[in-house]
């Protein structure tokens, strides 16, 4: 991570320093500057990162905003049309929360310094630009989110404005488009007491709100308990927050280990089931899975999940999506693998053909790194399972003479064909034995 000079050194600060070291080498008085910064500059604060480029080479696509820029990181990017809504949604705000101009940028730039240090990226704008950007994203952000649960409170025409309101909340879950949660809620505490609708709705609940309604529920949100503003970082943050029943195993010592695909499994005898969580049950040979929608939006969302959990370290609950990447890259490897999670309830594809499902999961772990398999119990009981002969046994039993209502129906007879014939030849055997006494 590369440490930089704050933009809004000036050069009286510069003869302050020349002054105290006796020199005006350039490199000695950038040093000094550098080591005069707060400790906390980067290294603690840094919350907001670039995309890892192994990571972006896999799909740059799924990191990319489509619609708008949020923060520093995309800004002044001319194709990204919904950016032209950022000043309706800033006179909105105000007309609605009786507030000047004035108040907003007043309490904006009293966070200016501690948003700045939250990207670990350099922010190459001055403080009043940086001021500015940060007053008509945090107010778009706020207003968007609020009206989608109050649509009272949008802007009048807002559809009229613009159609494509799924690709704003595509970009709200990029990793490099997010804001500082502090200063979204600073935001939201200027407007809501203006609302009677939001007297008693937390900011955290209507960000909860708003992600739930967009997919996967069950994958990696919304059983959440109620958190404190200091608990959230950003958006991304927050929606990585692990479901508890889905994240319920201890952590392992153990060497990592990982699930057969799904087709080998299911030819020991495993079934498929969709769940809470991801469990296997030894006695019955059942895995069970969350449900997966496979949207157009699933790869982006994801992605940026996984990309900010290698990015941040520190974190006891790191790698949470990472782990389950890795597992279902193992588990999907085919075509077949898919149709079998498909068939079990798990996989629900609304995104177009199967090999495109495949293709998905096969990358999806790629350039991940994995210090502790949440799952390694879970594997550890498949790995045994399919170690026993008689599951496979009984597996190609059932497969080869029992799957079909003919091939049942033939088997029994076959079955009750053999057993007359061999009652016979004992009836036949036993018959002679006693004549010939």
């Amino acid at each position: 991570m590369e440490l930089f000079i704050r933009p809004n050194t000036n050069e009286i600060n510069q003869v302050e320093i020349e002054n105290e070291t006796g020199t005006s080498d350039p490199v000695v008085v950038s040093i000094n500057r550098i080591l005069q910064q707060p400790d906390s500059s980067y290294f603690l604060e840094g919350i907001i990162y670039k995309v890892p480029e192994p990571l972006r080479s896999m799909n740059s696509e799924a990191y990319t905003p489509t619609a708008i820029s949020i923060g520093p990181l995309h800004s002044g990017r001319k194709d990204l049309k919904a950016n032209s809504l950022k000043p309706i949604y800033l006179r909105h705000f105000l007309n609605l929360a009786q507030l000047s101009v004035n108040t907003i940028v007043e309490t904006v730039q009293t966070l200016e310094q501690r948003a700045r240090y939250c990207y670990t990226e350099f922010i190459e704008m001055s403080r009043d630009e940086f001021v500015e950007l940060l007053v008509f994203d945090a107010c778009f952000v706020v207003m968007h989110l609020t009206s989608w649960q109050y649509p009272n409170l949008d802007t009048p025409n807002a559809v009229n404005l613009w159609q494509s309101w799924n690709e704003i909340s595509h970009d709200l879950m990029l990793l490099e488009n997010q804001l500082p949660f502090f200063l979204l809620q600073s935001l939201y505490d200027l407007f809501a007491p203006s609302q009677p609708l939001l007297e008693h709705q937390s900011f955290i609940q209507i960000v909860q709100y708003y992600f739930s309604e967009h997919k996967n529920p069950k994958l990696f949100f919304i059983d959440i308990k109620p958190l404190s503003v200091d608990d959230v970082k950003h958006f991304v943050d927050l929606v990585r927050m692990p479901n508890t029943r889905m994240y319920s195993h201890e952590k392992s010592d153990q060497r990592l280990l990982w699930p057969l695909n799904a087709t080998e499994l299911h030819e020991c005898g495993v079934i498929f089931r969709s769940g809470d969580g991801i469990e296997f049950n030894d006695q019955g040979g059942c895995l069970q899975l969350p449900p997966i929608k496979i949207y157009d939006d699933f790869e982006k969302r994801v992605r940026n999940l996984i990309a900010y959990e290698q990015c941040h370290i520190g974190n006891e609950l790191r790698n949470r999506v990472s782990n389950f990447a890795v597992f279902m890259q193992c588990l999907v490897q085919s075509d077949q693998d898919v149709k079998l999670l498909i068939e079990g309830g798990i996989i629900e594809n609304y995104l177009g053909g199967i090999n495109e499902i495949t293709q998905l999961f096969n990358n999806l772990g790629k350039h991940i790194f994995i210090g502790i398999n949440y799952y390694n119990s879970d594997c550890k009981k498949m790995k045994d399972y399919c170690m026993r002969r008689h599951h496979r046994w009984m597996t190609s039993l059932r497969r080869n003479y029992f799957s079909t209502p003919w091939l049942c129906a033939s088997s029994i007879a076959a079955i009750l064909l053999l057993a007359l014939t061999l009652i016979q030849t004992i009836l036949a055997v036993f018959t002679g034995f006693k004549e010939r006494s």
